[in-house]
């Protein structure tokens, strides 16, 4: 079933230490990430890519091909081992490794399995820190040595003696350990001569694994700062292969005493690896220490030598010294307000052809990204800095490529946005120059900033990709892959592709500590035409579509009797996928509606069947929602006897009916065919079922293009052999030995092509002021709309709750904009009640003067917002522009909502995608002119023809 065309070469790619400029295309076949951001450099760029180029990675072209239910959350990023010798065959193989310390080897054309260990119990919430998930296991990016076919991984796990790292060298053709494993342990001797001895309690090992000078390399940091008397920036080694540690060790903080007993300068860079260059020297970034916030704070300890906080050191391979740092003029500025340094990590750039031939780069949460000479990055810097650019607040690492024109560009990623910068070496320092950025993201409950990867084929024109996973926006928590063209068009990168990419639950806050609030510091790994993220226990998996085709594969199935009230035990469901059901039972009554214990929406598929006393009926849920193991039909009357099928189809996250029938009649041969369906499409994924009143049909019938999936009282289920199936006619049959009695039987087939735009209607819409403690009257509303409300008021108080006369459940749409003496807020109900003529809202506080805007949208039934937005500022021209978001699909829902406090808005700017629909005290209401807008960017205008005063605004976009 697979449909990548794999390419044969004589042996497979090792990614090479230095990723190299080259002018030509590359032409081997199977290139490995073996390392985090692809080599020790840390570039991120793999430049044999031959297969994702602009023109392919499209929306009709690109997208999900599988997701993998895992058991945990995964921080580490996805390696790759082409044509790797694994479980009695040859595959490329995907290892993920996962925060409940378990290792996958996972085939990455189909997302199968192939192979999984786990490795201990993993700590849960370390301290009570809540910056990280639940659950520490591995969260670092192991490394691949394919030269003895090996993997090493870091694993942290819960011992009656106290949590524990451990350093394992597995076989990545069996994760059987090669050697004994490496408990970590160390000492080093402080300026009093005492010795500090390593404590795994209160050190985490976030940022990836080394691989260089045939050693393995370990860098740690604090949990959430907490016990900072007991927790130090360490660097640890150990040979490869035998696991012995390294003689030396490198503690970034050997003072005796401290102010407070306060040390860190932590080791984490957002779980960015450290780096390495041509000479073996090994590089990373420190956080802060003295981090104390009483007035006067205490003495800072920053020396350079024995307290090395905030600072990007380079040591010798062999950790015996320190050959050269870097520490910004203000390191006890970002000590006193924990603005570390070393939130990002560093990157090794190849050698420059110039003045200059050795840079490196390092930005941290306070956004400079600092340009380094190598060869003399500088100490304690007075004012006179090396270059910097401000990228933005940086959770985050660069990445590197050269582009067509044979220029080396760095790629950033602090803040809401990717940006693309030329490497300039002619003047008397390194200098970056601006080319190109992205659009914003919308912000989100995260830190910002985020991480990128980069492929091409060589420097061959038009084969340049930025490739990004942008963090949870809050609501839905869902991580988003991006693609732009990595050649400049003017002062921007085009956007080529973006979708979801898997859950990620614990967004929290970082504002609120006692919420887990785990940043998604999620990489995508490239690699042979395919794209491999990792996200809340999922591995999802993208790549290219057949004409007119996603290449579905069957993730899980299940079938058993169940009891009246009761549901069926299915296999833990992933993310993204269908979930089709079938159900028999007894009765000629109907399913009401079918739900399961993950929230997921269910609708009916049109496909029931009615013979005699008994029915069947075919339902169905799109793009599933992960955890789901219990599901549970509801039924308009009583039956007695019920039958559940449950199948679960990854690569299919856009699902459609194709095609449904169904069939009734008596059972007078031996063989009984269901009822035919006929597709649109070539790889519909087809389900058919069977209800014999009196016959027992034992399977399907010989050359049938189904498969047999169970029987159960006779009763059949079957689903479709193959997703490369033809458009055209498909049709199941059963074989009995027994042909008697009635039968009915039921076919539905899912489309495995993205549908087009749904045809939303916008059914009514009202307006006006109203009163405190009142609501705003709208005609009565209809059953299973949109109702999307926006309101205007003043003070900086917030709606509380929403209600209204029909019983309508309404919730945030995440846009609150506030700016004194006035504030907007947009909320929404779903599934509409019928009946509602009274919406009224809620307050914290006690606004005296109330707007209200409400619009009601047919076919957006199960909608939620897919992007949101707020802005706010002074009107200082005849035209002002709303908050702008960025759909991800066409056809979205768009309103926005302007609170004005002097201006009087009348109309909408010309050249707006956006209706004017109301406008009271020169406050103006919008939506989005049509469904077939393309996603994208979105945002309306006003017109004033008096600018005065100042505003706030708020933009949300409902998925189609």
């Amino acid at each position: 079933m697979t449909k990548i065309l794999v390419r044969l070469a004589a042996a497979p790619l090792l990614f090479p230490l230095f990723a190299a400029t080259s002018a030509h295309a590359q032409t081997l076949c199977c290139t490995n990430v073996l390392t985090y951001h692809n080599d020790a450099q840390r570039t991120g760029w793999n430049s044999t890519e031959t297969v994702l180029t602009p023109a392919t990675v499209t929306s009709s072209t690109f997208g999900v091909i599988a997701t993998v239910p895992l058991d945990d959350q995964v921080d580490a990023q996805p390696l790759v081992v082409s044509n790797q010798s694994i479980n009695g065959g040859t595959h490329t193989v995907v290892y993920v490794a996962t925060g409940n310390n378990t290792v996958y080897a996972i085939d990455g054309l189909s997302g199968a399995v192939l192979l999984k260990r786990n490795l201990g119990a993993p700590v849960n919430m370390p301290l009570g820190c809540p910056l990280n998930g639940p659950n520490v296991g591995i969260t670092s990016t192991p490394v691949i040595d394919l030269s003895t076919n090996s993997i090493y991984v870091m694993t942290y796990t819960s011992a009656q003696s106290g949590p524990t790292y451990t350093l394992h060298n597995l076989n990545a053709s069996t994760l059987a350990d090669n050697v004994a494993p490496a408990v970590v342990s160390a000492t080093h001797t402080l300026t009093d001569g005492s010795v500090f001895t390593f404590n795994a309690t209160y050190q985490r090992q976030r940022p990836a694994l080394l691989e260089a000078n045939g050693n393995i390399y370990a860098t740690f940091g604090s949990f959430c700062d907490l016990s900072p008397s007991l927790s130090r920036g360490w660097v640890l080694g150990w040979n490869t292969g035998s696991l012995t540690p390294l003689a030396e060790n490198e503690l970034t903080d050997t003072q005796a005493t401290a102010p407070d007993s306060y040390f860190l300068a932590s080791i984490w860079m957002s779980g960015y690896g450290p780096s390495a260059d041509s000479s073996g020297n090994i590089y990373f970034v420190t956080g802060n220490s003295n981090s104390d916030k009483t007035s006067p704070p205490p003495p800072n300890t920053y020396d350079g030598v024995t307290a090395i906080q905030e600072s990007v050191v380079q040591v010798k391979g062999d950790l015996s010294q320190v050959l050269s740092l870097f520490t910004p003029n203000n390191v006890y500025g970002l000590d006193q307000n924990d603005t570390d340094f070393g939130a990002g990590g560093v990157m090794v750039l190849p050698d420059q052809s110039g003045t200059f031939p050795h840079w490196a780069v390092a930005a941290g949460k306070d956004g400079r990204n600092f340009i380094l000479n190598r060869d003399n990055m500088g100490g304690l810097q007075t004012p006179d800095l090396p270059n910097n650019v401000n990228i933005g607040p940086c959770w985050c690492g660069a990445s590197y490529y050269t582009g067509s024109d044979g220029i080396n560009r760095v790629v950033t990623s602090g803040g809401l946005q990717a940006e693309t910068w030329k490497v300039n070496n002619t003047g008397s320092k390194p200098a970056l120059t601006m080319e190109a950025s992205t659009p914003s993201f919308t912000s989100g409950p995260q830190h910002p900033g985020f991480f990128t990867s980069v492929s091409s084929n060589g420097t061959v024109p038009n084969t340049q990709i930025v490739w990004a996973v942008s963090r949870p926006t809050g609501g839905p928590d869902y991580l988003t892959l991006h693609a732009y063209n990595g050649t400049a068009s003017g002062s921007s990168l085009t956007q080529l592709w973006s979708g979801p990419a898997g859950t990620w639950p614990n967004t929290g806050s970082p504002s609120n500590p006692s919420t887990i609030t785990a940043d998604a510091n999620t990489v995508p790994t490239v690699a042979n035409g395919m794209v491999y993220v990792g996200s809340y226990q999922q591995l999802w998996i993208f790549g290219p579509k057949t004409t007119g085709s996603s290449p579905w594969i069957l993730a899980n199935e299940a079938s058993n009797v169940v009891n009246p009230g009761s549901g069926l035990t299915v296999p833990a469901t992933g993310s993204g996928n269908l979930i089709a059901v079938a159900t028999i039972f007894n009765g000629t009554t109907s399913i009401s509606s079918v739900t399961d214990n993950a929230g997921n929406t269910y609708a009916s598929a049109g496909a029931r069947s009615v013979t005699g006393a008994s029915s069947s009926e075919i339902w169905y849920a799109a793009n599933s929602k992960p955890g789901a193991t219990v599901i549970t039909p509801q039924f308009t009357g009583a039956p007695s006897h019920i039958e559940v099928t449950e199948w679960e189809v990854s690569g299919l996250p856009s699902v459609t009916v194709d095609a449904k029938s169904t069939a009734t009649g008596n059972v007078t041969m031996n063989q009984t065919a269901g009822p035919p369906v006929t597709t649109s499409q070539v790889g519909d994924f087809v389900i058919s079922d069977l209800l014999a009143v009196a016959a027992s049909f034992n399977r399907i019938t010989t050359s049938n293009e189904f498969t047999n999936d169970f029987q159960t009282n006779g009763n059949g289920w079957a689903h479709i052999t193959s997703d490369g199936d033809i458009a055209g006619s498909h049709q199941a049959s059963w074989n009995t030995a027994s042909p008697t009695g009635a039968y009915a039987a039921s076919t539905v087939a899912f489309c495995s092509c993205t549908p087009p735009p749904p045809s939303w209607t916008l059914v009514n819409k009202a307006s006006n002021v109203v009163n405190p403690g009142g609501g705003l009257t709208i005609p009565a509303t209809n059953t299973g709309h949109l109702l999307a409300v926006a309101l205007i008021f003043n003070g900086t108080t917030s709606v509380s709750t929403i209600s209204d006369n029909a019983g309508n459940t309404y919730v945030s749409g995440g846009a609150r904009a506030a700016n004194a003496p006035m504030t907007s807020e947009i909320w929404y109900a779903v599934s509409t009640k019928p009946g509602a003529t009274v919406v009224t809202p809620q307050f914290a506080g006690s606004p005296t003067h109330i707007e209200m805007a409400t619009w009601e949208v047919a076919g957006l039934s199960t909608s939620y917002p897919d992007a949101a937005n707020t802005a706010s500022g002074n009107v200082v021209s005849n035209n002002t522009a709303g908050p702008a978001v960025t759909t991800s699909q066409p056809g979205d829902f768009v309103i926005s909502a302007l609170a004005a406090s002097s201006a009087n808005f009348t109309t909408m700017s010309s050249g707006n995608n956006f209706t004017d629909d109301f406008t009271t005290n020169g406050n103006g209401w919008a939506h989005i002119t049509s469904n077939t807008v393309p996603p994208g960017i979105q945002q309306p205008s006003w017109y004033t023809a008096a600018p005065s005063g100042i505003y706030c605004a708020s933009t949300v976009a409902f998925l189609p």
